[in-house]
């Protein structure tokens, strides 16, 4: 069978080769998160697992909406088109090649093997946007493309995370907050005190402490009068005896 140039790929063809590439993902990502150790980079790739089924989904309504039909039984269609043989779909397991296998049982190497994967996959999804004149096809590639730039950003988010805190000076998780977190730690929002502000008040109050401690002196000096009544009582004995020598 001769192949074809990639310019005369069917609509059809391309939806098919992008839900087997999703489904590739989700293989690979189940196989990584079932291997690796409780903890939040396990819980990463089982949400972009997740992800995944969503994706598929929004093919096929791309599909629909542009058919004005349901997408047929794929399966069913592989013995007549067959799918596994076009060229965008051989494309498409050159840029997999990094995820081929078995997933690793060490997080970071999990992370920076799937990093690259989107990484390869984002470049790839931007070429074949420049390839093709039908709108739907760059419509679909153009998805792709965004879904692989968030899978990247989110397993980058995780890896510097991990790094941070193997370092031990801490890190942020990777859920949606975390971009909020940091925003609010670098810009306070108006009406709110700044970490610095917070800290110089806190050392005028420390200045202000150390002010006020000589006035502890003063306490003593309110004391001395006392003494003083005393030394009068003293005084007052000799009168007393003086009188009862009169009285003899």
């Amino acid at each position: 069978m001769s192949i074809k140039p990639l310019k005369e790929t069917t609509f059809l063809e391309a939806v098919a080769a992008a839900i087997q590439h999703e489904k590739d993902y989700f293989e690979f990502y189940m196989d990584t998160y079932e291997k690796l150790p409780p903890g939040r980079t396990r819980e990463l790739f089982e949400k972009l697992a997740e992800e995944v089924d969503d994706h598929i989904k929004f093919i096929t309504e791309i599909y629909e909406d542009a058919e004005g039909a349901e997408l047929p039984n794929l399966k069913q269609l592989t013995a007549i088109h067959k799918f596994h043989q076009t060229t965008i779909q051989k494309l498409m397991n050159k840029v997999e090649r990094t995820i081929t296998g078995s997933g690793s049982r060490d997080a970071h190497e999990a992370l920076e093997l799937a990093i690259r994967e989107a990484e390869n996959s984002v470049a790839f999804y931007e070429k074949l946007t420049t390839k093709f004149s039908d709108p739907n096809i760059k419509l679909l590639f153009t998805k792709l493309m965004e879904y692989s730039q968030n899978y990247q950003s989110l397993l980058e988010a995780e890896l510097n995370a991990l790094d941070q805190t193997h370092s031990g000076r801490g890190a942020f998780f990777w859920d949606e907050q975390a971009e909020e977190v940091a925003k609010a730690v670098d810009q306070p929002v108006k009406g709110t005190k700044s970490v610095k502000s917070v800290g110089q008040k806190k050392g005028a109050a420390k200045k202000a402490s150390k002010k006020a401690a000589p006035k502890k002196p003063s306490a003593k000096k309110k004391s001395a009068p006392a003494a003083k009544k005393k030394t009068v009582a003293k005084k007052a004995s000799p009168k007393k005896k003086a009188a009862a020598k009169k009285k003899r």
